[in-house]
């Protein structure tokens, strides 16, 4: 059921019941438009520049905004001999359902590479199979060289125990775990990691043979170079605009010469920058198709200490995090958020976090996959709550200049601007999450003023697609509770 009104110089279709057929409101009766099958999410995005800012753009010139989550397929990862095997295609499908269109997939060198010179072909099938069913539920996928305290060895993960290079310094861990970094032992490793050769080399080698297998995967959206590099015994700014930034450099080059086409995503260094207790100063990385991919954690998590409401650290790394991409001239994404879900204030938080990321119109990658599945099936203490937070209402693509995007978590009002414009005929496509947000139905409302206006919605994704008069100068489209 579906009823089309006149609302001023727009129009406004008040959708009665989330779950009814595909609609259209066509003034001049054009046939519908059908929806895509799921299927691969498109070919390798491109950038566009728009009011100052860069934004991953498809094919049609639409700007892309990803929302999606981390995930780890590795059991027991901070052992010597982590197994892989803990994903299903159900899981994808989850992901799908809950209107996310990109995943961060973490793999860890000491998986496929336990013993030097020799990979784990099992572990690259693993990959392949992971990558499948990101193609099959329209996911792109961000491979992750992922890291926490540098070793198992070190009660972390990542890198094999054959880089590990203490020097004979003893290691005794401390709580809370994150602090581990900073011991001598692991400080000393860190330091081999960034200076020795041969390290550097291997580590090289492992990235250029990920480009290799998977350069022509349908859903590959980029490499995540390294996972919250460390600076070992180095000042923090001196090693981002040197030692990191070349090395940076380096593992770029090395991949272009097997791969030129994908996205390099890479993050400023983990210690107190991606706390926002010090701003980043990460020299420019000489790569036009790279993503800045920070991380964002109030330093109080770790400390199991609740959030205190206070907007103004979210708004700290907010302006830190804009200044690095002008300064950079390249789209960004938050590569990791999330807190420790028995906290006070968790649900708050993440508010916050998402509707600075929609004012900043920033891509967004939630820790982790694991929590989210908890409090889907109950096994949390946010529960569905939480999954109504992150299954939030978003444009995912716009075709022209994107201007502003706001949800209204309390009123569940949703709203966008932009300037239309890019290939003719393509759609803006807005996740309206109907079912958790929505379910007594809900309307749209449109500044178009010519009546040229048209929309399909797909009650199985929930996607709407809003095709503007291309004429327009401006649109404005707002959704609400019927």
């Amino acid at each position: 059921m579906r009823t089309l009104r006149s609302l001023g110089a727009g129009k406004m279709l008040v959708i009665l019941a989330a779950s009814a057929s595909v609609f259209s409101a066509c003034s001049g009766g054009e046939e519908e438009r059908p929806l895509p099958p799921g299927g691969p999410p498109g070919p390798i995005p491109r950038t566009i520049e728009a009011n100052g800012r860069f934004f991953l753009a498809d094919e049609d010139g639409r700007a892309l905004v990803l929302h999606g989550v981390n995930l780890i397929d590795d059991f027991n990862t901070n052992s010597a001999k982590p197994t892989p095997g803990i994903l299903t295609g159900e899981d994808f499908k989850l992901l799908a359902d809950l209107g996310f269109n990109v995943v961060r997939l973490t793999r860890f060198w000491q998986a496929l590479e336990p013993q030097q010179g020799l990979f784990d072909e099992a572990y690259f099938d693993r990959t392949r199979q992971l990558l499948d069913w990101c193609s099959q539920y329209g996911l792109y996928a961000v491979l992750d060289m992922h890291q926490d305290i540098y070793s198992h060895v070190f009660t972390g993960r990542g890198m094999p125990e054959w880089v590990v290079r203490s020097d004979g310094i003893p290691f005794e861990p401390i709580q809370p775990w994150w602090l581990n970094n900073v011991l001598p032992a692991v400080t000393r490793s860190w330091d081999h990691f960034w200076r020795d050769e041969d390290i550097q080399q291997a580590y090289t080698n492992v990235l250029v043979a990920y480009a290799r297998r998977f350069k022509d995967h349908p859903c590959l959206l980029g490499y995540d170079l390294i996972n919250e590099p460390y600076q070992g015994s180095m000042r923090v700014d001196e090693f981002e605009k040197t030692v990191l930034v070349s090395a940076y450099e380096d593992w770029i080059e090395a991949i272009r010469r097997e791969d030129p086409r994908h996205w390099i995503f890479y993050e400023p260094v983990s210690w107190i920058v991606n706390t926002s207790l010090a701003p980043s100063h990460i020299g420019v990385v000489g790569e036009e198709q790279a993503v800045y991919f920070p991380h964002l954690y109030m330093y109080t998590n770790d400390l199991n200490l609740p959030w205190n409401g206070d907007p103004a650290f979210v708004y700290t790394w907010e302006g830190r995090a804009v200044k690095i991409l002008r300064q950079q001239r390249c789209p960004g994404m938050i590569g990791e958020f999330g807190v420790n879900a028995s906290v006070e204030g968790h649900n708050d938080f993440l508010r916050e976090v998402l509707a600075m990321a929609d004012r900043s119109l920033c891509g967004w990658v939630y820790w982790e996959y694991g929590y989210v599945k908890e409090q889907y099936q109950g096994r949390a203490p946010y529960q569905q709550e939480f999954i109504h937070i992150l299954s939030q209402p978003y444009a995912r693509r716009v075709a022209g200049t994107p201007l502003f995007m706001r949800f209204d978590s309390q009123g569940k009002v949703f709203e966008l601007e932009f300037i239309p414009s890019g290939k003719a005929g393509a759609s803006t496509e807005i996740f309206v999450s109907a079912s958790r947000h929505y379910p007594d139905g809900w309307r749209i409302a449109t500044s178009d003023k010519t009546g040229r206006w048209s929309l399909d919605v797909d009650p199985a994704t929930g996607v709407l697609r809003y095709y503007a008069d291309p004429e327009e100068p401006w649109c404005t489209v707002r959704i609400e509770p019927r």
